[in-house]
């Protein structure tokens, strides 16, 4: 945000007329903000499985004091593209294939809280933290940065959404980073359960093997050069390394390079036809909103379809969707329990026992739905 001074005038008419030319002259530094549009390489240096071990694809940016919008497509989708906006209070995230999709939906957005793309895809949060995070840097620690290349479960960010990190900004009015340095804390957190166990508490924590277990690097991240614009500096070249522990690492320096990402923005502007930052919906799509689940008596994952638009926060409490996710999770949360309950071992469950106990909670919470669904249906229909 861009501070205006008002110096001190001696005439009424005269401070009025500078008021007037100040506060707009405000407005619009406040209003302003770039695009950038450009490509992206991510070079995997490890077997992908038959995947491509290189894969490329085009990105923007658009982003204007806490607001913004990421689109990226990778060469290897069958997905038209990732998409993830915020209008300063959650992030809006949307998975498009309008153009392949032969169902119902054409594709699954999720909603998350905060500022933070927790629950988009790496290349995505990369993105994010090389244009868009300075709102988040204006007022983060110079110690830590989000979890956002984590090895834990997925759902760890509920409690532990920082990781350990040393940067540095460009220093400008909008802040953002020249270079930043990810750490692993030294411990793997993990629910015996990831898909429902995270309801019932903080995860496990373990520490990695020795000499991992004192922490590591874990991803870096280098601008090499800038965009100079309006007073600011706005990456142009970018390098976002990944780092891997080894299987005969002998000190926690010994990790082996991972993926690395490369960005090169092509062109800059200031032209933003945006008001809405949030991605836009052009059909049905599947939603899993995770606004609730921070709230002091959480509801998590909450599923439903919506149609050319975003709900709000009240119009979703208020719909049977949320009312039918609530009971549901109460079954859920009685068999995460008891999973986490029973004896652990010394390591995560294997991922055999996990999808046995996958499957079993699935069929659970199917029979529990019905049941629901049964109820509600004698009541509608009474004979």
């Amino acid at each position: 945000m861009t501070a205006c001074l008002i110096p001190e005038v001696g005439r009424t008419a005269r401070l009025s007329l500078a008021l007037s030319g100040l506060i707009v002259a405000c407005m619009q530094a406040e209003a302003a903000g770039f695009a950038v549009n450009g490509s992206f390489t991510i070079q995997h240096t490890r077997d992908m499985r038959g995947r491509p071990t290189k894969v490329e694809g085009p990105f923007s940016i658009k982003c204007r004091d806490c607001q913004w919008l990421i689109r990226s497509r990778r060469s290897d989708q069958t997905t038209d593209y990732e998409e993830d906006g915020c209008d300063g209070t959650n992030v809006y995230s949307l998975t498009w294939f309008a153009s392949s999709s032969r169902g119902f939906n054409s594709g699954a957005a999720r909603i998350t809280a905060g500022i933070v793309p927790f629950n988009s895809p790496p290349l995505n949060r990369i993105l994010w933290l090389i244009y868009a995070s300075s709102c988040y840097l204006s007022n983060a620690p110079a110690n830590r940065l989000p979890a956002l290349m984590s090895s834990s479960d997925r759902h760890a960010y509920l409690f532990y959404p920082e990781q350990p990190a040393e940067w540095r900004s460009t220093g400008t009015a909008m802040p953002l980073p020249v270079v930043a340095i990810l750490y692993d804390d030294g411990y793997f957190r993990y629910w015996p359960d990831d898909s429902f166990g995270f309801m019932t508490g903080p995860p496990n924590a373990q520490k990695w093997r020795p000499p991992y277990d004192q922490g590591f690097t874990n991803a870096v991240l280098s601008v090499e050069s800038f965009f100079e614009h309006e007073g600011g500096r706005i990456a142009r070249e970018a390098t976002f390394r990944c780092f891997l522990r080894k299987r005969d690492g002998t000190s926690p320096r010994d990790l082996a390079l991972g993926t690395t990402y490369t960005f090169f923005g092509s062109n800059i502007s200031s032209d933003i036809q945006l008001t809405d930052f949030r991605p836009e919906v052009k059909g049905v799509v599947l939603v899993t909103d995770k606004r609730f689940e921070k709230h002091k008596n959480p509801t998590y994952d909450v599923p439903y379809r919506m149609g050319n638009r975003w709900p709000s926060i009240e119009e979703v409490r208020q719909s049977p969707d949320f009312l039918k996710q609530q009971k549901a999770q109460l079954i859920n949360i009685r068999v995460a329990r008891a999973v986490a309950a029973a004896p652990q071992q010394a390591a995560p469950v294997s991922p055999l026992k996990r999808a046995v106990v996958l499957s079993v909670l699935s069929v659970v919470t199917l029979l529990g739905l019905v049941l629901i669904l049964t109820k509600t249906l004698r009541k509608t229909n009474p004979r």
